[in-house]
């Protein structure tokens, strides 16, 4: 998971360096939108699991 975790982060910098030295600003705002959403997700990803393991570790739900 954490190894995951920084590839992902490795992608999306160097997807950041990308769109900073592409000079064609069409394709430049599209990594950035893919970038945005792609952490979006990341986030759904991780705040979903940490409900779900909240959830089903609860005592009081048993």
């Amino acid at each position: 998971m954490k190894a995951n975790t920084d590839k992902d982060i490795m992608i999306m910098i160097t997807v950041i360096k990308i769109a900073h030295t592409n000079t064609n600003k069409k394709k430049n705002i599209c990594l950035l939108l893919f970038f945005i959403i792609k952490l979006y997700l990341e986030f759904i990803k991780i705040y979903f699991s940490y409900v779900n393991q909240y959830t089903y570790s609860s005592p009081t739900n048993r």
